[in-house]
């Protein structure tokens, strides 16, 4: 290969990654935000629905399978365009950003995980497993991996919502 279609390659490559880091930071972003504001519908839907149960004694099940199942289904729409956006950087590389990648998808992986665990209990929501606090410090954890390209980034990323990963 010539030295300029390499410095063409290079360049090109290059432009490909940002691409890919910017559609990572994005597609993290808008599930985070929704899980949250499912969070928040939910609790909301929580108080609507131990009214609701106090009305019809005691018959709770209808009310907390179907906030269940909406939520669920809601978790699983949220993380398809994430988990796209993670195998480009992936393919892309370099290796210590994939790596970092995959720590942000296990996280994500984590977070919807223990809101499908949790929705329709009442022990939902679960602030304190999904505190703003946790969440930034995961995703400042990542992202700053992301943009440095060091790779792991060790135990802030191994829990999420209350979840540990497991090597």
């Amino acid at each position: 290969m010539s030295d300029q279609a390499q410095v063409e390659h290079e360049q090109w490559l290059r432009g490909q990654r940002q691409e890919a880091y910017i559609a990572v930071l994005d597609a993290w972003d808008a599930p985070v935000k929704g899980l949250r504001r499912m969070i928040e519908e939910e609790a909301a839907n929580q108080v609507l629905g131990t009214r609701y149960e106090e009305e019809r004694h005691g018959h709770e099940g209808d009310v907390w399978s179907a906030l269940g199942v909406r939520v669920r289904a809601e978790a699983d729409d949220l993380n398809v365009e994430s988990f796209k956006a993670l195998e480009r950087v992936q393919v892309l590389g370099p290796e210590s950003v994939s790596k970092t990648a995959i720590s942000l998808e296990n996280a994500l992986h984590l977070m919807c995980g223990a809101i499908r665990a949790r929705t329709g209990t009442r022990e939902w929501p679960d602030y304190a497993g999904f505190s703003e606090d946790r969440t930034r410090s995961v995703m400042d954890a990542v992202l700053g991996g992301l943009r440095t390209g060091c790779g792991p980034v060790g135990s802030l990323t191994s829990e999420t919502a209350g979840q540990t990963v497991q090597p």
